[in-house]
């Protein structure tokens, strides 16, 4: 059984998110939504290895485009994007902008791991 309601993104998640937005931004938009997939993917594929009760809803390919979108809002400080913004979009892009070797080493271990 799993919980209807999907739990909120924690920072390894974002920073991924973060990683797909940065690598992807300027790239044609079905290049974006092959990332989108893999991404969510590996964030599945996180929840089983962690023992979380993930269902269909949890970090799905509709899920990836929107927070993929509200993560361009925080990143193009609100000129793009949804303005659906969270406090962990705004802490990553930060730690992206101003501790980039903590973002990095966050990413690559969730890649060794995912």
């Amino acid at each position: 059984m799993y919980c209807l309601k999907n739990p909120k993104w924690v920072v390894e998640e974002m920073v991924a998110m973060a990683d797909v937005y940065y690598r992807t931004k300027d790239s044609p938009s079905a290049d974006i939504m092959e990332e989108l997939k893999r991404l969510s993917v590996k964030l599945n594929k996180r929840a089983i290895a962690l023992g979380m009760d993930a269902g269909p809803t949890f970090r799905n390919f509709n899920g990836m485009k929107l927070t993929y979108q509200c993560y361009r809002n925080v990143a193009t400080n609100g000129k793009e994007g949804m303005t659906n913004t969270s406090r962990i979009m705004h802490e990553v892009n930060l730690l992206y902008n101003n501790n980039r070797a903590i973002f990095d080493r966050i990413l690559k271990e969730f890649n060794e791991k995912y």
